[in-house]
């Protein structure tokens, strides 16, 4: 049960206050003051507090500098008639998860702390740089379960639960439509709130669902060109939709997972690494504590740069076929103390690189290597396959 400090010296509000709370299940008690706050605070924690600003020498303000500087893990909210845009802003700054003015109704006070006892288990506050693809694949790998809000004049709303996106709201649509409506949108501010009541409107698979989403606007933005949305061929730019549809690859965890389970398996393994041979981007990485920094990181450049050169690239850099008289497939590098194996994957998209100590067998390394990479190379197939069957080919391979 939620365990909820009432703090006001406004004592017929705050018996109010815990009257309604309790009667919704919570557990909650009310403090007359700082002082009276401070001793509950002492024989108990509590999960939310939720603190009146102004009551007397010591107000609101002081009680969430008390809670910041304690070792506490109370979640605080502040409620206010009087509160300004300055005492606002302080509060949050001072780890506060909502401001309520009152006169308030009891709907938001529990919203209030269903979100503060959300943000218990993670961190509330602004993100900036991420789109609203990058937020929806976190809550996908992290299997969470809440409602997206995309804030502005339109009422819009995607539900993730257990990482599946099963609703999505734009205005009066509905769905798949109303997703479709959300991603096409250039920019905006999100918010999450709890989970609640809903009514599905998507059942398809997360990565099937954006995939053939992402395909679609692709199609529409080269059929009617839009600055808010960029097409597939203007290339692997930082916020371009291919530059999305790259990151859908297997997770990170997994990929680790597999560099980890190659550097065990093949004699005298030191590092693993697994990176996008298109834009030079990590993918997956695992090293071992004998990995000596210096070595190990000067490597990747080299045989990046030897792959990428038995790759025919055009004007804008981009790799096409590779070249017939160069198909790197594998190859190794001997410094003074290492061995340095690299093979290509998916379609000559990604390269596996691996670092063992120089003393290790060629030839069983090469055999412990391939043997190992079966799970690795599987994965990558299985997403290519998938972009392929969406209609992506390889330019939208990984």
């Amino acid at each position: 049960m939620i365990s909820v400090l009432i703090v006001d010296d406004d004592l017929q509000l705050g018996r109010a206050l815990t009257r309604a709370l309790n009667a919704h299940g919570f557990e909650s008690e009310a403090a007359g003051g700082y002082t009276e706050a401070l001793s509950c605070l002492g024989q108990r924690n509590y999960d939310v507090v939720i603190t009146d600003l102004r009551m007397g020498e010591k107000d609101g303000i002081d009680l969430l500098l008390a809670l910041r500087e304690s070792t506490s893990n109370t979640r605080p909210i502040l409620m206010s008639a009087y509160a300004t845009a300055r005492d606002s802003q302080r509060a949050l700054d001072l780890g506060a998860i909502r401001v309520l003015c009152k006169p308030f109704e009891t709907r938001d006070v529990i919203e209030a702390i269903e979100r503060a006892v959300d943000s218990s288990t993670g961190y509330v506050g602004v993100v900036h740089g991420l789109s609203l693809i990058d937020m929806l694949q976190m809550f996908h790998y992290g299997r969470r379960s809440l409602t997206l809000e995309v804030l502005g004049k339109t009422s819009c709303s995607v539900s993730v639960k257990d990482g599946e996106i099963v609703d999505a709201r734009h205005g009066a649509d509905a769905g798949e439509a109303a997703l479709r409506a959300i991603l096409r949108l250039p920019a905006g501010s999100l918010r999450t709130r709890t989970l609640h009541h809903f009514t599905p409107s998507i059942n398809r698979e997360f990565q099937t669902l954006l995939l053939d989403l992402l395909r679609e606007l692709d199609e529409q933005s080269k059929s009617f060109p839009s600055p808010s949305l960029p097409a597939l061929s203007n290339g692997m730019s930082k916020n371009g939709w291919s530059g999305r549809l790259a990151t859908l690859r297997p997770p990170r965890a997994e990929v680790d997972a597999c560099c980890q389970q190659v550097v065990t398996k093949v004699d005298g393994g030191i590092a693993c690494d697994v990176v996008d041979l298109e834009t030079g981007q990590l993918l997956g990485a695992f090293a071992s504590s004998d990995a000596a920094e210096g070595p190990y990181q000067l490597s990747a450049a080299p045989i990046i740069q030897l792959f990428r050169g038995g790759v025919a690239r055009d004007e804008h850099g981009r790799s096409e076929a590779p070249r017939a008289e160069a198909q790197f497939d594998e190859f190794q590098l001997t410094s003074k103390d290492r061995i340095h194996f690299a093979k290509a994957l998916a379609n000559r998209r990604v390269i596996v690189m691996l670092v063992a100590r120089r003393s290790a067998n060629l030839a069983l390394g090469w055999a412990q290597l391939r043997g190992a990479m079966a799970s690795m190379e599987a994965k990558f197939a299985e997403a290519a396959a998938r972009l392929e069957n969406l209609g992506l080919g390889v330019e939208g391979a990984p």
